[in-house]
């Protein structure tokens, strides 16, 4: 994260989150420039094939977790093939009528996606909703997502708007959960645990939700594009730079990036981290400190650097992350695969990888894709 006044000293960084935020809320492609421990990762590598994976690693990864609510949907189960179909991922569906801003799976069965107003779940093979959140509906935001979710376990998932309102879910509801203090736009939600969330608005201002109520923190030191929170001990914000929860305050940004401005986080565990940036560069950090970046391949596909804005790790071997031009790149804990084309010419908005070899990536037009085995 990085101040107001950090911020306006980084151009480069305001243009690349206000790029990310247009194409969330637009839905269509410009060019470019917040653990299944039983399988062994070679059926990580059946999964995503050889187009996500290209180097195969052994090792069980850790479990990563971030779903649930319900009504039956009025959409049809219809589906669209993507051009030729990268390996592993089905053909995106279709679950809402607008932006889907978000997605969070506590399990491989499990997934909960927001719009401004409603959320949808995934369970058994199929979406349903919408359910609409109580409280939600104000004036959409001119940029960025006009509602966040974070679910920490099955069933128990919390939302926040644009305007700050929260509602938590138990099982198939929604209730309200409080208003964020003097919240202004609320950017990147983390929940690792269902009494232990972190929020950043647009204003630079943190909050923390302790299963009852938000309240503010202290040391926050800027809005935040990405937010990832491995335990109520370690939590990592990105925008630009990268700044540290350490259970009671934020530490300075680190601008830990020479080569691009960050954009997108993920952590699944307090010694495992992994960021990407507007350039295409990923970095990895390892509970002492942050690697060299290492840029995504994107040769041959056509889309640049791929414009990356989003990021999930299921552990230090499984990592996937998505781009504004529909694009994906899959980690096995040694090299990044190649990027394909999962999404034709649609920006994806958000992925959740609960497990290697399992992630759901929602998109700005409303649809999902999922990676792994046929439900």
């Amino acid at each position: 994260m990085s101040t107001r006044k950090e911020t306006a000293g980084h151009p480069a960084a305001a243009r690349a989150v206000r790029r990310r935020d247009e194409r969330r809320r637009g839905g269509q492609r410009v060019p470019t420039v917040h653990e299944d421990r039983r399988r062994p990762l070679l059926g990580v590598l059946a999964a995503l094939g050889a187009a996500i994976v290209a180097a195969a690693c052994t090792g069980p990864p850790p479990h990563r977790s971030t779903g649930a609510g319900a009504a039956t949907s009025s959409r049809p189960p219809a589906t669209v093939a993507t051009p030729a179909r990268a390996a592993g991922w089905s053909a995106p569906q279709p679950v809402a009528p607008g932006p889907l801003d978000e997605v969070s799976c506590p399990t491989t069965s499990s997934c909960t996606a927001v719009t401004g107003t409603s959320a949808f779940t995934w369970a058994g093979g199929n979406w349903s909703g919408p359910v609409t959140l109580p409280g939600f509906g104000g004036p959409p935001p001119a940029s960025g997502p006009a509602a966040l979710v974070s679910c920490p376990t099955v069933g128990t998932c919390i939302a926040v708007s644009a305007d700050g309102t929260s509602a938590r879910s138990t099982g198939p509801s929604w209730q309200p959960a409080g208003q964020l203090v003097a919240a202004h736009q609320p950017t990147a939600l983390s929940c690792s645990s269902p009494t232990f969330c972190l929020a950043v608005d647009a204003e630079g201002f943190s909050y923390h939700y302790d299963g009852s109520g938000w309240n503010q923190t202290a040391g926050a030191w800027g809005s935040a594009s990405a937010l990832s929170c491995a335990s109520a001990t370690l939590c990592m914000a990105a925008d630009g730079g990268v700044a540290q929860w350490d259970g009671s305050a934020w530490s300075r940004p680190d601008s830990i990036d020479p080569s691009g401005q960050v954009v997108a986080v993920s952590c699944a565990s307090e010694t495992s981290c992994t960021a990407i940036d507007s350039t295409g560069t990923a970095l990895r950090f390892d509970g002492s400190g942050w690697g060299q970046p290492v840029p995504l391949p994107v040769t041959g596909t056509g889309h640049g650097t791929g414009d990356p804005v989003a990021l999930s790790c299921a552990g230090p071997t499984f990592c996937v992350a998505v781009g504004a031009t529909g694009l994906a790149w899959g980690y096995n804990g040694t090299s990044w695969s190649r990027a394909v084309d999962v999404d034709g010419t649609h920006a994806l908005t958000s992925v959740s990888c609960p497990a290697a070899g399992s992630c759901m990536a929602v998109d700005a037009r409303g649809w999902a894709i999922r990676l792994g085995p046929p439900s």
